[in-house]
């Protein structure tokens, strides 16, 4: 009713009422705080790929298992994006990317208590499927609460965090991987030492993140498009309030333009998705998913300590010095599945 009083040239769109909240402290918050949820992404995401080879003597993995424990996550990141977009298109981005942040956070701890390689790469995998979505949600959110002017610059910083976010768990990983400490928890059978530590120490950012996330706004952009126009209102006026330290009442803006009612009907999963796997947008799910897959090459540095192990040795004593780089790669495998096999004759025989 408030809204027929209102004259229609007094009413603005939703980009010029956004335009209108300013960049501030408000602006300024939500940009780290993307950036540490793509941080906390990372951790759980990569942290395959400092774990495997440190718990292969604990979990006495091969080579090619530890190649599978790398490449789990990698799947469900794939499966899970699509999942989580569907729902913060329905039930909104902050409150998506908090269950999301938790859940990878949950399991990702849980994973520490692994008895098994195989358990540790299905809760991987369960834990990638929880946070897919992250990074595009931390992006859309971010990009949705800011003005246009101000909204290529932040998302450009905030992925360039991305690129420095394994050299952080590289940071957190060094103190903490050469710990000697061994606690043995009896119920499971398993001693509790520095690498499932660290699986737990990469849970925390995601816990911290959606703490902080709790007291942020949702994105007015989506409770605009879901027709609540007063409430996305009410958003824009607390925005403005904390960019520019201007009580509610100063927002210049008292009514925004209505949206145009979208097609009738439900919007299911099923019509959500579908149009992905179909003309005109097939062709731009299999680009996405390729440059997904290929982006992920960096996950092979796991190989890197053993190749740089072998330079080392061969540079000591002058043998294998003829050897090729995959020659040394397939080397460190025949010599990992021998240890394997000595370590269960030996168990055998014990």
């Amino acid at each position: 009713m408030q809204d027929d009083k209102i004259g229609d040239a007094e009413k603005v769109t939703f980009e010029e009422a956004l335009s209108k909240t300013g960049f501030g402290a408000y602006s300024y918050m939500l940009t780290c705080l993307a950036g540490v949820a793509i941080i906390s992404l990372a951790c759980i995401f990569f942290s395959s790929t400092i774990i495997a080879p440190v718990s292969a003597c604990d979990l006495q993995t091969t080579s090619a298992q530890q190649g599978m424990l790398v490449a789990g996550p990698i799947v469900g990141a794939i499966l899970g994006a699509i999942v989580w977009g569907y729902w913060a298109d329905q039930h909104g981005r902050r409150r998506t990317l908090i269950l999301s942040l938790l859940l990878g956070a949950a399991i990702n701890m849980v994973s520490s208590l692994s008895v098994d390689w195989v358990m540790l790469l299905v809760l991987q995998f369960i834990a990638s499927l929880m946070i897919a979505g992250q990074y595009s949600l931390a992006m859309t959110l971010l990009s949705e609460c800011v003005p246009i002017d101000r909204r290529t610059i932040v998302v450009m910083m905030v992925s360039s965090i991305y690129l420095l976010s394994q050299g952080t768990m590289a940071v957190l990983a060094m103190p903490i991987i050469p710990l000697s400490f061994s606690f043995y928890l009896p119920y499971l059978d398993i001693q509790f030492n520095s690498w499932r530590l660290l699986l737990v120490i990469y849970s925390v950012p995601s816990v911290l993140t959606a703490v902080w996330l709790y007291f942020m706004q949702e994105s007015p952009k989506f409770v605009y498009s879901k027709g609540r126009e007063q409430k996305a209102l009410q958003i824009l006026k607390i925005i403005h309030g904390i960019n520019n330290r201007r009580s509610l009442q100063e927002y210049p803006v008292k009514c925004l333009t209505r949206r145009r009612s979208h097609t009738e009907g439900a919007v299911t999963t099923v019509n959500h998705i579908t149009p992905l796997f179909r003309k005109p947008l097939l062709k731009y799910t299999i680009i996405m998913n390729l440059l997904f897959l290929l982006d992920q090459l960096s996950a092979f540095k796991v190989w890197l300590p053993t190749i740089a192990n072998h330079f080392m040795q061969t540079s000591h004593t002058g043998n294998g010095t003829h050897l090729t780089l995959c020659d040394i790669i397939a080397t460190s495998v025949k010599d990992s599945e021998d240890v394997s096999i000595s370590l269960l004759l030996k168990n055998m025989i014990a």
